[in-house]
């Protein structure tokens, strides 16, 4: 027959637990000749279920067989609810003929309904210890047994190492609650109030009291030098080794930056920013530096760090991702930087190379035409415009610039340079002749201006040469000066070294 007695499906709604805020619902059904009674051989079941609260373990299933008798009662318990106050609410009751759930069908069903328990949950209260220097969290129960008062403030804790307390670390010390009566419940006791526990503080800030904190310096680096490397406390460590676009605070975005973990001792002038985004990425460039100085430091493109080299050679060609910075340069002489376009990956060997340059010498008289060159070398000559004296053009000044395209390109060698035109075309000239020999003579452009009238040895030829200014010479020879003598005589003769033997 199946069918559920008028007015016998009842709902008890327990008070809400004040440990968990959770309440039940108990109750009964009664149906006349249900499923699953044992002379039909069946195990018929019914479910009873409510989502009105939420959580709980409703569903629950009661299955059969139930008695051989006119009118069978279930009884049936939901648990687990929350207590919201929420009206209204139904527990549905379903009977099913069979537990093939493939084969089974609905026999009968019916609701009632119910008032969801009022919340009752009461606040626990715990502490909270705020690290003054990393901000990191921990939470304590003032005590299950017995409980430890501490008044709202900060403090440096020199009690012993505990459940993530530090000795000789400031903490704030805060009031805090909860209604998860398992986070409290899990909670460690806090260390009892005690002077050999804490010591009150002013404030994070109070030096008398709290140490120093160590707090991580980040620099950042310009892509394009626009701005020079900085200093923040601001907390990076998330893109350290990448490129992040910045800025101060409420303040227009600074540009690009590569970010780099600072080793330095402190953190000058550190200014406090704010990230825009990490949709920024800085070119590998290649920069030629013209100048001395102390160090050199750029963002390598193939190991993608900040690198150092000295800069003491005429010109150094890098490829760096960042604006070369310059340290230890005279204020009156810093080296030139010029950029001269994305370097070139060789993917043989994987490294970064800068681009082959281009460059045009003009005569300065403009006579002779204009000469192709590849020679890097050339590049700081372009840089300082400076004007050059080629080998083989022993009277002929050259203006260096760069040039977009090369036209049948020369191997050249410069012997001379001048900072323009007049000054290399009335540059003084000299000849030199050899003392044994007077048929033996070099003519140059080199400065030899401090040897006039004297007797020099050149590093790259023997025999000693007397040297005269002249105003015109047919060819051109560079001319490095070892030693300078008086006179021939005085350069040929021989010279002896003595050496101490006692050490006297």
């Amino acid at each position: 027959m199946c069918v559920v007695v008028p007015g016998s499906f009842t709902a008890i709604v327990s008070e809400c637990d004040p440990l968990t805020g959770l309440y039940s619902i108990t109750g009964e059904i009664k149906i006349i000749d249900p499923p699953g009674q044992l002379n039909s051989g069946t195990t018929g079941y019914v479910v009873f279920g409510t989502t009105c609260s939420g959580g709980g373990s409703s569903p629950e299933v009661v299955t059969g067989p139930f008695p051989d008798i006119a009118v069978v009662t279930i009884p049936y318990t939901i648990n687990n609810l929350i207590s919201n106050g929420v009206n209204g609410c139904i527990v549905t009751a379903t009977f099913y003929d069979n537990t093939d759930i493939n084969n089974s069908f609905v026999c009968t069903s019916a609701e009632i309904e119910f008032n969801a328990a009022e919340p009752c949950l009461i606040d626990f209260r715990y502490y909270e210890f705020t690290n003054c220097c990393t901000q990191e969290v921990l939470s304590f129960s003032p005590g299950k047994t017995s409980f430890v008062s501490i008044v709202p403030g900060t403090y440096l804790y020199t009690g012993a190492p505990y459940q993530g307390l530090e000795t000789g670390t400031c903490y704030t010390i805060s009031n805090a609650t909860t209604q998860n009566p398992t986070f409290y419940g899990n909670l460690p006791d806090v260390p009892p109030n005690s002077s050999a526990n804490y010591t009150a503080a002013l404030g994070c800030n109070d030096t008398t009291v709290c140490p120093g904190c160590e707090v991580p310096c980040y620099r950042l680096y310009s892509c394009d030098g626009s701005i020079p490397p900085f200093n923040t406390y601001t907390d990076l460590s998330a893109y350290i080794g990448e490129f992040i676009e910045v800025s101060l605070i409420g303040e227009p975005s600074l540009g690009c930056f590569y970010v780099q973990l600072s080793t330095a001792t402190t953190c000058a002038d550190a200014v406090e920013v704010e990230v825009i985004s990490q949709n920024c990425n800085c070119e590998c460039t290649c920069y030629t530096i013209v100048g001395t100085a102390k160090t050199v430091f750029y963002l390598d493109c193939e190991t993608g760090n900040i690198v150092s080299t000295p800069l003491n050679l005429p010109q150094l060609q890098i490829c760096s991702q960042v604006y070369p910075v310059i340290q230890g340069a005279l204020l009156n002489n810093p080296p030139i930087i010029t950029g001269s376009g994305p370097c070139v990956n060789d993917l043989t060997t994987g490294e970064w190379e800068c681009p082959p340059e281009c460059f045009i010498l003009e005569d300065c008289s403009g006579v002779l035409d204009p000469i192709y060159a590849t020679k890097p070398s050339l590049n700081p000559y372009a840089i300082l415009g400076q004007i050059v004296v080629l080998d083989g053009y022993p009277n002929t000044c050259w203006e260096v610039t760069d040039n977009a395209e090369c036209d049948c390109a020369i191997d050249v060698v410069v012997i001379q340079s001048y900072e323009d035109c007049p000054t290399c075309q009335n540059a003084p000239k000299y000849k030199l002749t050899n003392c044994d020999n007077k048929t033996l003579i070099v003519y140059t452009s080199s400065d030899l201006s401090a040897y006039v009238g004297k007797v020099i040895r050149r590093l790259d030829c023997p025999g000693c040469w007397y040297v005269e200014e002249i105003e015109d010479i047919p060819s051109d020879v560079p001319i490095t000066v070892d030693i300078e003598y008086i006179d021939c005589t005085e350069c040929a003769r021989e010279y002896y070294l003595l050496t101490d033997t006692t050490r006297i």
